[in-house]
């Protein structure tokens, strides 16, 4: 990988995680992982399943706030092994919950016009934006990518919809670095 290369991945990185943490007050969103979208196609970089990070609103809970995370692109076949190592690419490792603040925030002195909102943080581990929608895999030094970001935004809104996400009455749909709208 290119200093250039790792230089834009980790401001990528730094930025999305200023995105969301940029106050001290912490909300926890529970992971939800989609074994069932492997079958269908739907797989992170690496080929594990993909999923979300989710909380239930309290006193709004017909309204959501999606929250596509960011993280960069990879660039080339290289870069592409070495994202499907980390969370970026791979859900392997991505923990049972996640702390998020800002507009993701429960508290309403924090967030008050979305602090009783439901949450929904979509893990981004395809590496293209939710772009790529590549059936086979594409085989680069003995490594298998896979290109299904279109796949996973597709199994986690049918998720959402199966989950009880058909009452929903609003939806604000947000982003950081490579997914911002």
């Amino acid at each position: 990988m290119s200093s250039t290369s790792n230089l834009f991945q980790l401001l990528c990185v730094s930025v999305s995680f200023l995105c969301l943490l940029h106050c001290s007050n912490a909300t926890v969103l529970r992971k939800v992982l989609l074994q069932d979208a492997v079958k269908k196609g739907a797989v992170c970089l690496d080929g594990s399943a993909p999923g979300y990070y989710f909380r239930t609103g309290n006193r709004a809970p017909n309204n959501w706030i999606i929250h596509l995370e960011g993280g960069g692109w990879c660039f080339n076949e290289d870069d592409c092994v070495s994202r499907s190592k980390t969370n970026l690419g791979s859900s392997k490792n991505w923990a049972d919950n996640l702390t998020v603040s800002g507009l993701l925030s429960d508290d309403c002195t924090v967030n008050p016009h979305y602090c009783s909102w439901s949450m929904v943080f979509i893990g981004y581990c395809d590496g293209a934006c939710f772009a790529g929608n590549v059936d086979a895999p594409v085989n680069w030094k003995g490594t298998s990518l896979h290109f299904r970001g279109f796949k996973i935004l597709e199994a986690v809104l049918n998720a959402i919809l199966t989950a009880g996400g058909d009452k929903i009455e609003q939806v604000l749909l947000t982003g950081c670095s490579g997914n911002k709208l």
